[in-house]
């Protein structure tokens, strides 16, 4: 039996905070939490058998309204959070992603390369597909 697994990024979120490490805690705007509101009629067309979410507040409100319109709970997962750089947000930082899009094995103090989020990712979504794919 197959499992088709759907990827979603987080809708439009607050930005972060210069100079602090991102918060989990941060949220939707009210444009990310209409358009979450829109995916959740093409999410529920899909008639998903379970809804999976980085525990990421901005995560967990953008596919909650899909997951209640198909009558499940979110659950949420650690490995699926985001890609922890090991950099800040700076009004700059993208400019600071270069190197690691370079060397996918470089990972910044604290962080993670980039070939480190790929597996983990990777691994995450082999997980959550084997108990649906028996």
């Amino acid at each position: 039996m197959s499992c088709d697994v759907v990827l979603i990024r987080h809708a439009e979120s607050v930005p972060p905070s210069p100079g602090r490490p991102d918060d989990p805690a941060r949220s939707l705007t009210a444009a990310g939490a209409a358009a979450a509101e829109l995916l959740a009629h093409e999410l529920a067309a899909m008639k998903p058998t379970a809804v999976v979410s980085s525990p990421y507040r901005r995560a967990v409100a953008t596919v909650e309204p899909a997951a209640r319109k198909a009558g499940l709970e979110v659950t949420t997962r650690w490995e699926l959070r985001e890609w922890d750089s090991g950099l800040e947000p700076t009004p700059d930082y993208a400019g600071h992603y270069e190197r690691s899009w370079a060397d996918p094995d470089f990972a910044r103090p604290g962080g993670e390369s980039l070939r480190q989020l790929t597996a983990r990712a990777m691994a995450a979504v082999d997980r959550l597909r084997w108990p649906h794919e028996r």
